[in-house]
């Protein structure tokens, strides 16, 4: 039996176990995932090499090591160099490689449930981290105006420093608060939440808050402001909820979650489950997140 994890630190709301064996029982594979909660970033090592020495085929990286796991690998593949953080591994006779598939599953999500990005759209994304700098990735080939909202100066900088190319501007940054929210989703085409703010069991949370969307609603119209949420739990977390109560069109990272699970078990087995019933997956997902968790 082929069998796969998913290391972060929570792991306990993820619903990746029933993703995978629904991608496992499309294609016939005896299979299974599972999910292991990594005390501290000092642990990712010893994990990892546990994980190799049984068999594992590969694994999923999840907050907050996607960053940090990289100094543990044999190799990276260029897209997950270029971002600078992982979430996929393969563990093969080629060792241990490092993927990033979460902007391939997250722009996937914003082109088939909001629209695809043009070179004239306006972008702001929430959160630095390594969510954050897949999406950034995949956003930047297609337009170069983005602006990041962030609260960790570091992470941003650094996060500058990598996103620079002479052949195009310069990614725009600013701190999080109420009033630079303002002023930048004043013109924003999409807004993306990249940051686990909001994210179970947090449900009450939220970067944007309804005083900020009663102020929006007195200049512009926010029907033409598309939004995703990277979170997937809860499904429509309480920034979504707000922003399409005020006409937004909303996406949630439920669907990132799955998009980007078709890349990872191709990797990891050679399956191609892209014609899966992906809406069927997402509602039995769906299920799992209201029978499991509370106040979602």
């Amino acid at each position: 039996m082929l069998f796969t994890a998913l290391l972060g630190n929570p792991v306990e709301h993820s619903v990746s176990t029933y993703l995978y064996s629904e991608f496992a029982n499309f294609v016939g594979l005896e299979y299974t995932h599972i999910k292991l909660n990594v005390p501290t970033e000092a642990d990712l090592g010893d994990y990892l090499h546990s994980l190799r020495r049984i068999g594992c085929i590969g694994i999923n990286i999840t907050i907050p090591y996607k960053l940090a796991i990289t100094q543990h690998l044999d190799r990276q593949d260029d897209r997950s160099l270029a971002i600078g953080a992982v979430n996929t591994i393969t563990i093969n006779e080629h060792g241990s490689i490092g993927y990033n598939t979460d902007g391939i599953g997250a722009y996937r999500s914003i082109e088939t449930y909001l629209r695809p990005v043009t070179p004239l759209d306006r972008v702001v994304v929430l959160g630095s981290g390594g969510a954050a700098r897949a999406i950034i990735y995949e956003l930047y080939q297609r337009t170069d105006n983005i602006t990041i909202l962030g609260i960790d100066q570091a992470e941003m900088a650094k996060l500058a420093d990598d996103f620079q190319h002479p052949d195009k501007k310069i990614v725009k940054f600013a701190t999080i608060d109420q009033d630079s929210l303002f002023e930048h989703l004043k013109t924003a085409n999409f807004l993306v939440n990249s940051s686990p703010i909001g994210m179970y069991p947090e449900t009450d949370q939220s970067l944007i808050s309804a005083e900020l969307i009663d102020r929006l609603v007195e200049v512009r119209d926010l029907s033409d402001m598309f939004v995703f949420d990277a979170i997937f739990n809860p499904h429509t977390t309480l920034m979504l909820d707000l922003v399409a109560k005020a006409g937004a069109p909303v996406c949630s990272g439920l669907w990132m979650l799955i998009y980007h699970g078709v890349e990872a078990f191709r990797l990891w087995t050679g399956k191609d489950v892209s014609h899966a019933p992906l809406d069927e997956i997402e509602l039995k997902l769906r299920q799992v997140l209201l029978s499991q968790y509370q106040h979602v």
